[in-house]
């Protein structure tokens, strides 16, 4: 009864792919078969020594690290980034959050950790979006991996200005001093896994765990949908 009740209303309400516009089946959510196999998966031999992890080098202690796909500017993938931000899409926020989780569970990425930080959106642009994209990432990785979700233990107090068409040196200025920690002993002694959406230079997730590190005593991994290809890197 149930499949004909969705096949009716698939038929009535069409669903279609975020990435190529193609018309979904029964079975796919938000992204045709196609498009997941064409996806420029990020492949890595080590969470510990690759293109993201490498970021972190010197800077602060880091266990795992990796994101799901790379992005470059006129790939057509970049339009799940822009559905998660800006098109008031919460429900393919968790399910690009599960798919995250799918891919990596089995692979043993989230062995050890405790809690699940995603990186906060500044008051007012909390207010503007009506979620964070990365908070509801992070709600579809709990969903799977049973994960606590922790959002009120890291804050951000500065609404600093966009960072898209800044040099990777302006990033930095950029987001420095931008976050606080308001609960310290909500992370202290927990595997903590930062959560963002996209990582271009590392700016923002490098400030966000620096603080995290100058108040808690933690261990600390990074996981993003998406990243810069090495020519945005």
């Amino acid at each position: 009864m149930w499949s004909f009740v969705h096949a009716f209303a698939g038929f009535l309400f069409p669903r279609y792919c975020v990435v190529c516009g193609r018309r979904l089946v029964t079975g796919e959510e938000y992204l045709c078969s196609g498009c997941l196999l064409e996806m420029p998966t990020v492949r890595c031999k080590s969470y510990f020594d690759n293109d993201m992890a490498q970021k972190f080098w010197g800077l602060v202690p880091m266990e795992k690290a990796t994101a799901i796909f790379y992005y470059r500017h006129g790939s057509p993938y970049t339009r799940l980034l822009f559905e998660m931000k800006y098109h008031d899409n919460i429900s393919v926020c968790r399910a690009l959050g599960r798919f995250m989780a799918a891919k990596l569970e089995s692979k043993g990425f989230f062995d050890g950790i405790n809690v699940i930080v995603p990186v906060p959106l500044a008051a007012e642009r909390y207010k503007q979006r009506g979620y964070n994209q990365s908070e509801e990432l992070a709600r579809g990785i709990a969903s799977i991996t049973g994960l606590r979700v922790e959002t009120r233990s890291v804050r951000r107090v500065v609404s600093n200005p966009s960072q898209t068409v800044m040099r990777p040196e302006e990033r930095m200025d950029n987001v420095r001093g931008i976050f606080e920690v308001t609960d310290a002993a909500a992370l202290s002694g927990c595997h903590v896994l930062l959560v963002d959406d996209v990582m271009t230079t590392g700016a923002t997730l490098l400030s966000c765990a620096e603080t995290i590190f100058a108040s808690c005593s933690i261990r600390l991994s990074v996981l993003t949908l998406a990243m810069a290809g090495r020519e945005l890197l």
